[in-house]
């Protein structure tokens, strides 16, 4: 699929997406959003090359505080020797947030997906030149409070 083609798909289900959540008494929220951008950097590294990327994203927000978000972006990181194009990364999130009095805490899990990227095609070599898979996950948490007035 083109760039051009990619990013008119993603702004027209952004869109759907703000329209699908009109009737604010639903338990679930959805929220989307889409982005051209001129670079993809990941703590620091770009994930295009330093070119351009299109990115979607699209969460699903329990009225409890469990969510489930869905986020993508187009990349060229994985270009040069020894990985191969991946074109795409591929994130899926589940958490869960609330307040306990006045501080508010974030739970969950994140996993990065590169489809068409495995071990089984020699995609990925860690430091010992060991294959590798490319996709992984990540588990996080937040606290915060406000300060008193």
């Amino acid at each position: 699929m083109k760039l051009s083609h990619l990013a008119s798909a993603l702004l027209a289900s952004s869109m759907l997406f703000t329209a699908v959540n009109a009737n604010a008494a639903d338990p679930i929220t959805v929220t989307g959003s889409a982005a051209l951008t001129s670079d993809y950097l990941f703590r620091g590294v770009s994930q295009t090359s330093n070119g351009a990327a299109v990115q979607a994203a699209m969460t699903f927000t329990h009225e409890s505080g469990a969510y489930f978000s869905l986020w993508g972006s187009s990349i060229t990181a994985f270009s040069a020797t020894p990985f191969q194009s991946a074109g795409l990364e591929l994130d899926t999130l589940l958490g869960y947030s609330g307040k306990a009095g006045e501080v508010a805490y974030d739970v969950g899990v994140m996993r990065y997906n590169y489809p068409g990227l495995s071990s089984t095609n020699n995609c990925c070599t860690n430091s010992m030149g060991k294959v590798v898979e490319a996709d992984y996950n990540e588990f996080y948490a937040s606290v915060s409070t406000m300060g008193a007035k």
